[in-house]
C-alpha cells in the first residue's frame, strides 16, 4: 500500500503555513528513523527553504544508527525544547509517548503534528493535523520515499542509499516486506541508491554495553513451551530490544524482555514470522496493548515487534507479562539449569 498523492499535496501545504517546524524521532533512533529524518530535512528544504527545521533525537541515537549521522546538517540538531514547537513532526514515533523527555515538554493539545510512520498507531497525538500512517509498509524510509516521488523531489543518491537501509533493517532484509516495497526499491536502485552501500551501513559490531545485556538475559531467561513453540522472558537493565532479537536468532519463538531505564518500565516483545503466521497473534494489539493497561502505560508497535513503556512503580511486571501470554497461549515453564 502507497500514500496517497492527496497527503502529499497536503503535507506541502500544511509546511508552507509554518517558519518553523521540529522534527522528532522515539527515543534512540534507529536506522529508519535517522535515514527518514535525513530526507524529511531535504524534502522541507525544497518545498520550504525560508522554514527553520530543528531535529530532535531524544536519548541520542541508536549506535547502530551513529553512521547515518553524517547525512545530517549538525546545526539543526537541538538537545532541549526552548519554546514549544509551531509544528511538531513525529518521524517513526508510534505513541508520543516514545519520545522520552519530549513528551514532557509539548503541550500537545495546542500543538500541530504531522505523523509519519509505520506502525499501528494506538495513541495519536490530540492536535494531528496530518496522519501519514501506512501499517502495511516495511519501514518508515518506505513512506518517505513515496512522498518525495508524489512531490516530484529528487534525493541525493547517499540519502536514497540511507533510505534502502532503513528498509532493510525495519524489513529485516526484506522477509516482512511487500510488493510496493520493492517497488520503492527498485525505484530506489534506479535513482543512485546503492544496496551494497546500505548493507555496509547496516552492519555494525554492538558496543560492549549492549553485548553484556544480551548475554546477561541469555543467563537470567525464563523459558516456557507451548506445543511447538518456545517463549523466553527475561530482564535486563538496557538494550531491552537488542536482547529480546538475540533470544530469537537463539532459537526462542517469542522473546519479552523487560527491565527499568530512569525510573521508566521498557517492555521489547519479538517473535519469529512462523510463529506469527501459525498463532495469529499480533504482538502490538494482542500483547503490547494489553499489558500496557495493566502496567498502566502504553504500548504498540508491528505483529512480529512490539514495545511497552510504563511508569515504574513496583509491579509485579513478570506476572503481567505472562499473565497476558497465558490468555493466548497454554503455558508450560521449562526448567533451565
Amino acid at each position: 500500500m502507497e500514500i496517497a498523492a492527496e497527503q502529499a499535496r497536503y503535507f506541502r501545504k500544511v509546511v508552507l503555513e509554518y517558519s518553523e517546524c521540529w522534527i522528532a524521532t522515539h527515543v534512540l533512533a534507529d536506522i529508519d528513523a535517522v535515514a527518514s529524518v535525513a530526507a524529511l530535512v531535504h524534502i522541507l528544504q525544497k518545498i520550504h527553504d525560508a522554514c527553520a527545521i530543528s531535529l530532535v533525537f531524544p536519548e541520542g541515537v541508536a549506535a547502530s544508527a551513529r553512521a547515518l549521522l553524517s547525512l545530517l546538517p549538525q546545526k539543526l540538531i537541538v538537545k532541549e525544547l526552548p519554546t514549544s514547537p509551531p509544528l511538531l513532526i513525529l518521524v517513526d514515533v508510534a505513541n508520543p509517548r516514545h519520545t522520552g523527555w519530549l513528551y514532557e515538554r509539548v503541550p500537545w493539545n495546542a500543538t500541530p503534528c504531522i505523523v509519519i510512520d509505520h506502525h499501528q498507531m494506538l495513541h495519536q497525538p490530540p492536535n494531528t493535523v496530518l496522519p501519514i500512517v501506512v501499517p502495511e509498509a516495511a519501514a518508515t524510509s518506505e513512506i518517505i520515499w513515496q512522498l518525495a516521488r508524489h512531490l516530484n523531489i529528487h534525493l541525493p543518491a547517499d540519502i536514497v542509499t540511507g533510505l534502502l537501509a532503513g528498509i532493510l533493517v525495519d524489513s529485516k532484509n526484506f522477509t516482512s516486506a511487500t510488493p510496493s516495497t520493492f517497488r520503492c526499491v527498485a525505484d530506489m536502485l534506479e535513482a543512485g541508491g546503492s544496496l551494497s552501500k546500505a548493507r555496509e551501513l547496516t552492519i555494525s559490531r554492538p558496543d560492549i554495553s549492549e553485548r553484556i545485556a544480551r548475554l546477561k538475559a541469555a543467563r537470567r531467561i525464563r523459558l516456557f513451551r507451548s506445543n511447538e513453540w518456545l517463549i523466553a522472558v527475561t530482564r535486563v537493565g538496557s538494550h531491552q530490544a537488542s536482547a529480546a532479537n538475540a533470544l530469537i536468532s537463539m532459537g526462542a519463538d517469542l522473546a519479552v524482555v523487560y527491565g527499568i531505564q530512569k525510573k521508566e518500565l521498557r517492555i521489547s516483545l519479538r517473535c519469529t514470522p512462523l510463529f506469527r503466521k501459525r498463532t495469529g497473534i499480533n504482538l502490538a494489539t494482542d500483547l503490547a496493548k494489553q499489558i500496557a493497561e495493566l502496567l498502566g502505560g502504553s504500548g504498540g508497535g508491528h505483529p512480529a515487534a512490539a514495545a511497552v513503556k510504563a511508569p515504574f512503580r513496583k509491579q509485579r511486571i513478570e506476572s503481567a507479562i505472562l499473565s497476558e501470554i497465558e490468555r493466548l497461549l497454554p503455558l508450560e515453564e521449562i526448567l533451565v539449569e
